[in-house]
């Protein structure tokens, strides 16, 4: 049986972000926890926003909350 070659697996740009703000996410995470925080990341101006998830959830369109 012949075995298939691996794919390489693409470079993710933003992964190189993450890995160099990973410190900062974690401790911004572990300050809201409770609320089960959604953060997002601004990429043009290198911030992170975190928004309690039921505030966040609800400021969603019905069809997004479908999603």
């Amino acid at each position: 049986m012949a075995r298939r070659p691996k794919k390489s697996i693409p470079h993710d740009p933003y992964w190189d972000v993450v890995q160099s703000l990973m410190q900062n996410i974690l401790t911004i995470y572990e300050q809201y926890r409770e609320k089960k925080p959604v953060m997002l990341f601004d990429m043009q101006e290198q911030r992170i926003y975190v928004y309690p998830y039921l505030e966040f959830k609800n400021d969603l369109s019905e069809r997004s909350q479908r999603l």
